[in-house]
């Protein structure tokens, strides 16, 4: 059913986000990016492209160190690639 299938991405999110007896809690982006690459086929693709378009991986404003340790501001995001917002 098509609330069985969001339920799991949004358990699986849930609790990689959150901190556990046993692990601590992932940031956000992180657990996109292994939802994305790493699980991509145990979610159905609707559903996973769904979650992407509202939960954003950096909400607007954030500021955050670049690779090459420039600072920056997200800006925007693509739902299409939620790991690579646009930054200022």
């Amino acid at each position: 059913h098509v609330f069985a299938r969001i339920a799991a991405i949004c358990d699986v999110f849930d609790a990689a986000t959150s901190k556990r007896v046993y692990s601590d809690a992932k940031p956000s982006v992180q657990v996109l990016h292994e939802i994305l690459r790493h699980h991509e086929s145990a979610f159905d693709p609707v559903v996973r492209q769904a979650f992407f378009e509202i939960v954003p991986p950096f909400p607007i404003g954030t500021l955050v160190t670049l690779s090459n340790d420039f600072k920056a501001a997200i800006v925007d995001f693509d739902s299409r690639h939620p790991c690579r917002p646009r930054v200022k």
